[in-house]
This record gives C-alpha cells, sequence and structure tokens, in this order.
C-alpha cells in the first residue's frame, strides 16, 4: 500500500489504534440505528394520523364512474344519504370513511359552482351541510400531509449533522478515508430515512408474514394508484424539497459571510472594494484570512445528498416520472 500524502495525514488521530476504531465504529454503529428507529417512529406516527385523516375523506379518480354522476339530483340524494349514515355511527364513537365517494364529487362540484362550505341541502323536509366538515378537514389533511414531508426534510439535516460528527470522532488516520466514511454513512442514513421509511411505514406485510404483519401494519399491500396519491405524492414533495435546499443553504452561508464581513470593515459594502479591503477589525492575519476566504466547501455533505437523489429517483421513478427532471 503507498504511503499517503502528508497534507492528507490526520496527525492528531495517529495515536489510535484500529481495535480503538473498531470499537467506535460500532458504537456509531448502533447509535445511527437507534436515530433511525427514532425516525421510523416519527414517521410512523405521522403516516398514521395522515392516512386516517385520509381515509375518511378518500381521493376520487373520476367522478363519472359514480352511478347517476350526470344528474345533480342524483349526486345530492347520495351525498346526503352518505353524510346522515357516516355522522350516525360517528356520534356512536366509530370511524368512518366516505369510501362511496358522492359527498366529495357533489361538494366539489357544488364549490365549483360557487357555493358556500356552510350550504344547506333539504332531503325529507330536513336541512343537511353536508359539505362543511368536508372542507374543514381539507386544510388539516393537507396540514398532516406535508407535516411528513418536514419531518423527513428536518430528520435528514439532524442526520447529517450527527453523522458526520460521529464518523469524525471514530479519528481515522487520513482525510480521504474520513471523507468516504462521511460521505456513505450520511448516504445510507439519509436513503435509508428518505425511500426506506417512507415504504415500511405505510406497507402492510401481513400476507407475507404473520411476524412482520404485527410490526407493519400500514395501509398498503402492494403499489396501486392510491399508493402513488398519497405516499407516492409525499415522496415527490419531498424530493423537490430537498432538490431547493442546496442553493438555499448556499444562500444562507454567503449571506453569512458577507454579512461577517461587512461588520468588520465598518459597514462600507458599497464602497469601492480598494477602500473595503484596507479596513479591517482583526487584529492577527489568521483571522483575517479565517474570515475572508470563506468557509470550507464540504464536498462529502453535497456528494452524500446528490446519491440520495440519485438512488431514490432510480427506485421509484419507474412509478413517479416526475421525480427525473
Amino acid at each position: 500500500q503507498d504511503a499517503s500524502e502528508p497534507s492528507d495525514i490526520i496527525w492528531e488521530n495517529r495515536h489510535f489504534t484500529p481495535t480503538d476504531r473498531r470499537k467506535k465504529e460500532c458504537c456509531v454503529t448502533l447509535i445511527m440505528i437507534l436515530m433511525l428507529s427514532v425516525s421510523f417512529v416519527l414517521i410512523f406516527i405521522f403516516s398514521n394520523i395522515s392516512a386516517r385523516a385520509l381515509a375518511k375523506y378518500p381521493i376520487i379518480a373520476d367522478c363519472n364512474k359514480l352511478l347517476g354522476s350526470q344528474n345533480e339530483e342524483v349526486m345530492e340524494k347520495g351525498a346526503i344519504l352518505e353524510y346522515r349514515t357516516n355522522s350516525a355511527l360517528e356520534a356512536k364513537g366509530l370511524f368512518v370513511s366516505y369510501s362511496k365517494g358522492y359527498l366529495q364529487c357533489f361538494c366539489n362540484s357544488r364549490q365549483t359552482a360557487g357555493d358556500e362550505p356552510d350550504a344547506s341541502y333539504e332531503y325529507n323536509g330536513e336541512n343537511y351541510e353536508v359539505c362543511l366538515d368536508y372542507f374543514d378537514s381539507q386544510f388539516t389533511t393537507l396540514l398532516l400531509t406535508n407535516g411528513i414531508m418536514v419531518t423527513i426534510i428536518v430528520i435528514n439535516t439532524i442526520l447529517k449533522t450527527a453523522i458526520i460528527e460521529l464518523v469524525t470522532w471514530i479519528g481515522y488516520d487520513t482525510h480521504s478515508e474520513l471523507m468516504t466514511k462521511i460521505t456513505n454513512g450520511v448516504f445510507i442514513g439519509l436513503f435509508f430515512n428518505t425511500a426506506i421509511l417512507l415504504l415500511l411505514t405505510n406497507a402492510n406485510l401481513s400476507d407475507v408474514s404473520t411476524t412482520l404483519g404485527s410490526f407493519f401494519s400500514g395501509t398498503y399491500y402492494d403499489y396501486s394508484p392510491y399508493w402513488y396519491a398519497t405516499v407516492g405524492a409525499t415522496l415527490v414533495s419531498t424530493m423537490q424539497l430537498n432538490a431547493f435546499m442546496p442553493p438555499v443553504y448556499e444562500g444562507i452561508t454567503n449571506a453569512t459571510v458577507w454579512l461577517g464581513q461587512t461588520r468588520d470593515n465598518g459597514w462600507r459594502c458599497c464602497r469601492p472594494k480598494s477602500e473595503r479591503q484596507y479596513h479591517t477589525k482583526k487584529t492577527q492575519i489568521y483571522q483575517y484570512l479565517d474570515l475572508y476566504t470563506g468557509p470550507d466547501y464540504i464536498i462529502h455533505y453535497k456528494y452524500s445528498g446528490i446519491l440520495n437523489v440519485t438512488f431514490v429517483t432510480m427506485m421509484y421513478g419507474l412509478g413517479l416520472p416526475m421525480l427525473f427532471p
């Protein structure tokens, strides 16, 4: 094996033995498993709450397929009867689902026609506000669905920072080996948290194994149009947000550096460079260089994010073509 370049060696880590590093690697692996387990629980809770909200008013792909969909009176009667039946069950404390779809299709058509959400509709001499709860629940459902996306992004950010610190703590000999380990570790954490956990928390594996079914008892037994409309939509939204986060982080970093430099030169940001560069509050050359050379470009941080986007796209892209652009 060729010797490493002197500039690549982390001299302060030379006293660690291979046994020391193996022990630390085991500790880091256990901590990563624990963090991913906590992530699984959080995503599982959000997914269950979101799935319950979506199950009450399922998405109806095509209202024209409903019996009598071209007759407004039939749709109104179907919506009112569905509302009466489910309201009575809900009053008894039971969970209900407007799975027939008459209420959703009727309310959407009346909203398009200009009716207010609390509009009343008569049936057998009684008035029913059949659409009020449906429209009220839409905001809650949207909030919960986006909550999963935000949760994944926040956990991914925490995972990145934690894994970088943990892998650095192991004490590898060279910068090259350290960067490689950090890139692989961060990528595994991000990919598992983004692509695998979201799949597992919504999967129902009772057909595969009774034991697995007791742990993974989600809504979906297989990929289906409804899976793509709910879980797939969350995954696409998460990846779209991931695509915009690197420029945002870069912008925040550059803005922070610019603000520090501007404060250092006495807020001479609008004056010529020849005048700004000779004004500083720093008393040592190393302080000056540290401020004006800017932060290091963390290549492993960026590279692991690119790997995550690529692997998630390759895994789900055929069913979710929106991931490719």
